[in-house]
């Protein structure tokens, strides 16, 4: 598998992940997007990314055949509404209780651990008297298996 070909399978495998779980699914639905959100997509919505190899893992005995990937997700609301805040702060404790410490297999992936990195919140001005979009990211490393 390619470079290109593997970080798919690993935002894929990611995404599966966050639609097993049924607060996320009932918050955004399938609005969990690879690389970019549809623009004028409903919100609540949920962005993946990958940002990044971490690179291969080692031990004493040499490579365990473990690699590493970053990927940063991105929780989307509008802000103002009085829900949006707290749609924010459930899909992240929803996303973060998914992924983190996460071992086993999804979409084909053997992945060997999933850790929380950190978070931003970020806000996006709109132009015009669009809504202010709040974004809170988070960033994962993902260690997975080589094949």
């Amino acid at each position: 598998e390619t470079g290109e070909g593997i970080r798919r399978m690993i935002l894929a495998a990611i995404r599966a992940l966050l639609l097993s779980n049924g607060t996320i699914v009932a918050r955004v639905g399938q609005r969990v997007a690879v690389n970019r959100r549809p623009q004028g997509d409903a919100l609540p919505a949920i962005t993946l990314g990958h940002t990044g190899g971490a690179g291969r893992d080692h031990a004493h005995r040499g490579r365990t055949g473990l690699t590493a990937a970053r990927v940063q997700v991105d929780i989307w609301a509008v802000d103002g509404s009085e829900s949006g805040p707290a749609q924010v702060a459930e899909l992240e404790l929803a996303v973060v209780q998914t992924l983190a410490g996460y071992r086993g297999t999804a979409a084909g992936i053997a992945i060997g651990g999933i850790f929380a990195e950190g978070t931003r919140d970020l806000t996006e001005e709109q132009q015009g008297h669009a809504p202010v979009i709040d974004r809170r990211s988070i960033d994962f490393t993902v260690h997975y298996q080589e094949e």
